[in-house]
């Protein structure tokens, strides 16, 4: 009712990306998902995903290789991924 209501009012048309119809819905379902997916069996796991339509939608977390560098202003530490030329405040953790 609030995804038609949204609608209704045009709030969905005010989405910068113009996402299809549906796309909110299902993200809001995987979300839902990934919050409870790590505290699940397996089983459990699979019959959620099935549950709300999402079965063969998740592959599985690849961390990526991070270089440890310190900040120049406070010195604190700074993982980022190889080769990364920026790092913003936001991403550093100090917004």
């Amino acid at each position: 009712m609030a995804y038609d209501l949204m609608h209704q009012k045009g709030v969905d048309a005010l989405d910068p990306d113009h996402a299809p119809s549906g796309v909110a819905l299902r993200m809001e379902y995987s979300t839902f998902c990934q919050g409870w997916l790590p505290h699940l069996s397996p089983e459990d796991g699979e019959r959620l995903l099935k549950f709300y339509g999402l079965t063969a939608e998740y592959d599985e977390y690849q961390p990526k290789q991070t270089d440890l560098h310190h900040c120049g202003a406070c010195g604190a530490e700074l993982h980022t991924v190889a080769d990364a030329r920026n790092v913003s405040a936001k991403a550093a953790g100090t917004l």
